[in-house]
């Protein structure tokens, strides 16, 4: 059996999970020392203890802001298929539209 540190598997998921734990400490030292407010930029200590204790209603906000972004992403691919089915019925529609079409880039 080979050593731990010669699977490639076991490099390929303790080497992100040991430099995110690493980028976490840094995170979470640094703006203790930099005496950095909360309410500008949260420590991750403060971010666990706010889904602790507010964690029910973070998670309905959550599904709110989920729901209204799959609404939001169903409307503009039907609208955007929509607009690029008229796009192509006629050249004359197309070069009337297009520059309203590309301004918006």
């Amino acid at each position: 059996m080979k050593p731990l540190l010669q699977s490639e598997t076991f490099v390929r998921i303790a080497a992100p999970v040991g430099v995110g734990i690493v980028l976490f400490c840094l995170w979470e030292i640094g703006f203790r020392l930099a005496v950095v407010p909360v309410y500008l930029f949260p420590k991750p200590s403060d971010i666990f203890t706010s889904l602790m204790h507010n964690g029910p209603s973070l998670l309905r906000a959550l599904l709110v802001t989920l729901r209204v972004t799959l609404q939001a992403f169903a409307l503009a691919v039907v609208l955007g298929t929509l607009i690029a089915f008229v796009f192509v019925q006629s050249r004359a529609i197309e070069i009337s539209l297009f520059p309203y079409a590309s301004c918006c880039r």
